[in-house]
């Protein structure tokens, strides 16, 4: 069994022993006592909700980090409740550096490309649906007589 597991168990007998106490003690009689444990129930009660959303807070982390393309995040907090936690962090690691490659070789392909563009004595222009120049390089400077052009409509005049 590992840590997890155990640590559950534990936090339940902890909450259900201090929950027979504070009726064992009502039913005695001791009203004000019992009703002493119950900051100490609800406290119990959130720490186990606590403990058992760690799981659902790391994977929305993980989601988050993918979504927003961070991937220099390290998942090994936890490694000390038990294997299972341990084998959870390492995918999860192993698929960060797996998006860190590919945005590494995306970014290297793109330079390249860009290199190449740059380079070239032919002319080359790309502008997205609303005119925003995306792409330009010296030799289309050139040949439009230009040295600077943000927008597509800016060739009218």
């Amino acid at each position: 069994m590992n840590r997890f597991s155990i640590n559950i168990i534990l936090r339940v007998i902890l909450l259900t022993a201090s929950i027979a106490c504070a009726v064992w003690l009502y039913f005695e009689g001791l009203k004000p006592i019992s009703l002493l444990l119950s900051p100490l129930i609800i406290i119990q009660m959130y720490a186990i909700y606590f403990y058992l959303n760690r799981i659902n807070r790391k994977l929305t982390l993980f989601l988050e980090s993918i979504r927003y393309e961070v991937f220099s995040i390290r998942f090994s907090a936890d490694n000390k409740l038990g294997k299972s936690f341990s084998m959870l962090n390492q995918q999860f690691n192993e698929v960060l550096e797996a998006f860190r490659q590919t945005r590494a070789e995306k970014e290297a392909n793109l330079k390249y490309i860009d290199t190449i563009v740059q380079q070239i004595n032919i002319g080359v222009l790309s502008f997205d649906q609303d005119g925003k120049i995306e792409l330009i390089n010296p030799a289309a400077f050139r040949l439009l007589g230009m040295y600077r052009l943000r927008n597509i409509n800016e060739l009218k005049t």
